[in-house]
């Protein structure tokens, strides 16, 4: 019982003494929780909350302990939500060791974002005494930027934001048609700031628990709102589209579960080709016995033809017969996603084709090439800085990314554009295709790279926000799954499991309808920057205050700092040595004032010494110099002998304390005679003036300010000499 009760004992010290880095870890598992194909919504809205917590209960957390904990939690929760990247360079032929190392560079670069708003939270809590509402605003609408940052940096990797983790929360992400996904990170960030500061304001506040419901209330009260706004706006637009004249267009996805290994060896090609045919000629018929609709469109995923499909003229025919065939007693298109050569052979491109038939010809409606590819997947970034390091790069091709928004067009109500996998995971650029004038989004893939792991269901839900910000159909082709037709609404209709052979038939009448985020999406991130700045201008005096605080704390740190330097030197001195600038005036002047003084005093056993850090021979003591040493009765320095000495390391070596007039010959002794820098010390603060310790060089200045100059060194070294003398007594 006894070693129960020393363990029990034990383990709550162990918890009291880390509860912080518990509390990381937690909010790391929640994060990664958050997001398929593991997780649940519902962690999202108080994943971040215990990371946050940490940094607001410890008073005495500094800077490096939260870079620490925000730098682990992040690591941890990317790992898990990127852990996929492992075995998708083993089915690239790569060892797994670079897929280790890939995930943790991810990981690391990800989990930045993550220290920067935990740093924000930390100044915020320097700077602002209670955290208001304004305050959450302004902290929310940071994340929010630096997941826009994230979106664009090193050409984006907008890789599940924090909103993504609602995708089965349709009434709540309906909202997306104004804000996007980042109005749904918003949401989210904004609950997790504000449950933890309300947590914190009843524990260490000692806010009554009535409040503490209340606060609870207001936030569920609004999370209601927005809810049954998107129940009605689920049903508005649900209703309309089965008001709509029946369904005249059928859509056709094939879905061919090609494996990664087959689907570009040569010996596998006849294989591809019979069993994509075999899907077509299966659909075909049977939107022939069903006697639906006219038109159909047939959707390919990408690289389903396994080859290059305008240079090979076997696959060429393939197409061409099978587009053929499809067009007897139908009206059909075919998107195809292919590899194709540019013009003169001296480029490639990752492309989707539109394919009709035309009095028995094969017509090329139009050809889309991949704008946005793949870093180090379709191209190499960086590639004549990287290719002097690592001679591999060299060695790799890569695409070329197309430039034009193509929108295809089969007639007046039925123009579509196509997002070649990555890009479905862009709004902006999505965005672009609409306002291009596309009805529908096609998105044609090959996830067969990523095997069962969690990234075919994590691609596979970019595009539920896709159709709900645009308010459009998304039909969704992947080589091995997640196939889908996903509605304006974000609901999916039908989709496909992972790695099984099929295909699936749909008719419908496309719904689409202009949205504010399609139009105006792009410039959203303005109104997060000022919600971001707001605390800042309504709180100027409160941030004038503490840089007044930190600016007094920095010069007490660098106080005590010079003050154990001097307390480490030996007194008293044999050498005194002064250096300034060009050793014309103030190390001059410091050097025969010391002498003047040492000599009243008797002192006859030390040695005074000059020198500039920037000294030449040919530089000239000021005229007025001449006037101070009258003024002052300095006779122990003869100026008409005083050459200028450049700073060298006999003078330094040969010295006991070296005494500077500004920071400039600290950083000069610092970089250049560090061996040194122990004994080196501002004039001024050896003195004891802390405050203002820099003696500037009054070159070019009025002789007004040249006796201001002598009026600070003169000072010092009374202050210094004084107390040398009794010491020495």
């Amino acid at each position: 019982m006894l070693k129960f009760e020393k363990g029990l004992k034990f383990f709550k010290i162990f918890i009291l003494n880390n509860y912080q880095n518990f509390l990381a870890i937690l909010s790391s598992i929640l994060l990664f929780l958050s997001f398929p194909k593991f997780g649940n919504k519902i962690f999202a809205w108080f994943s971040l909350t215990p990371l946050i917590l940490s940094i607001l209960f410890f008073p005495q957390i500094n800077v490096k302990k939260v870079l620490f904990l925000s730098f682990v939690s992040g690591i941890i929760a990317y790992c898990g939500i990127l852990y996929w990247i492992i075995p998708t360079f083993v089915v690239a032929g790569e060892h797994w060791i670079f897929g280790v190392l890939s995930v943790l560079v991810l990981s690391i670069y990800c989990s930045i974002f993550i220290v920067l708003f935990c740093l924000s939270i930390y100044f915020y809590k320097q700077v602002f005494s209670k955290y208001n509402i304004l305050i959450i605003f302004s902290l929310s609408s940071f994340w929010v930027l630096l997941e826009y940052l994230r979106s664009i940096l090193f050409s984006g990797f907008p890789w599940m934001l924090l909103g993504y983790s609602q995708y089965e929360n349709l009434p709540i992400i309906q909202i997306a048609e104004y804000l996007g996904v980042y109005g749904i990170s918003f949401i989210i960030i904004f609950v997790n700031i504000f449950f933890a500061v309300k947590i914190f304001d009843f524990i260490v506040n000692k806010k009554s628990i009535s409040l503490l419901i209340k606060n609870v209330c207001i936030i569920v009260a609004i999370y209601l709102l927005f809810y049954f706004y998107g129940i009605n706006r689920i049903k508005v637009i649900e209703k309309y589209i089965q008001g709509k004249s029946e369904d005249n267009f059928s859509i056709v996805l094939l879905q061919g579960n090609i494996d990664q290994y087959k689907k570009w060896d040569e010996n596998y090609k006849h294989e591809i080709m019979q069993r994509y045919t075999s899907l077509v000629m299966k659909s075909y018929y049977q939107i022939i016995n069903e006697n639906k609709n006219n038109k159909v469109l047939f959707i390919w995923p990408e690289s389903s033809v396994p080859g290059w499909l305008f240079e090979d003229k076997v696959l060429y025919d393939w197409i061409l017969n099978l587009v053929k065939v499809t067009n007897i007693n139908l009206c059909s298109y075919h998107i195809v996603g292919t590899v194709r050569m540019g013009k003169f052979y001296d480029c490639y491109y990752n492309s989707a084709v539109l394919l009709t038939c035309n009095k028995h010809k094969l017509e090329i409606k139009k050809i889309y090439d991949k704008i946005h590819l793949v870093p180090f997947g379709e191209y190499v970034p960086l590639r004549s800085i990287l290719g002097k390091f690592i001679k591999t790069v060299n060695e790799l091709g890569e695409f070329t990314s197309g430039k034009e928004f193509t929108v295809f067009e089969i007639d007046k109500n039925t123009k579509f554009s196509v997002l070649i996998c990555y890009e479905s995971i862009f709004p902006e650029l999505v965005c672009k295709f609409v306002n291009s004038g596309a009805k529908f989004l096609v998105n044609i893939t090959n996830d067969a790279w990523f095997l069962t792991t969690s990234a075919p269901y994590q691609h596979f839900i970019f595009n539920i926000f896709r159709s709900i910000e645009n308010r459009c159909f998304l039909l969704r082709a992947a080589n091995t799954g997640i196939s889908g037709i996903i509605s304006p609404t974000g609901k999916v209709l039908l989709k496909t499991n992972l790695f099984e052979e099929g295909y699936f038939i749909y008719h419908t009448n496309f719904y689409h309808k202009n949205t504010f985020y399609t139009k105006f999406g792009g410039y959203l991130w303005v109104i997060y920057f000022i919600l971001f700045l707001i605390p800042f201008a309504t709180e100027i005096k409160k941030i004038k205050n503490f840089f007044v605080r930190i600016n007094k704390e920095s010069n007490k740190t660098e106080q005590k700092y010079v003050l154990e330097n001097i307390k480490k030197l030996s007194m008293p001195f044999k050498t005194i040595l002064y250096v300034c600038s060009g050793n014309v005036f103030r190390s001059v002047f410091a050097e025969g004032y010391t002498k003047h003084l040492l000599a009243k005093y008797g002192v006859d056993n030390i040695e005074v010494k000059s020198c500039g850090i920037i000294a030449e021979e040919y530089f000239k003591i000021p005229k007025c110099m001449y006037k101070f040493f009258e003024l002052y009765e300095i006779k122990e320095k003869d100026l008409s002998t005083h050459r200028p000495t450049k700073i060298n390391k006999e003078l330094l070596d040969t010295s006991d304390i070296i005494l500077v007039m500004d920071r400039t010959q600290i950083e000069f002794i610092k970089e250049n005679f560090a061996e040194y820098f122990s004994k080196t010390f501002l004039l001024k603060e050896y003195a004891g003036f802390f405050s203002n310790p820099e003696i500037y060089d009054p070159l070019g200045q009025p002789e007004s300010v040249y006796l201001k100059t002598v009026e600070e060194i003169k000072l010092c070294i009374e202050i210094i000499i004084k107390n040398f003398v009794k010491y020495n007594n």
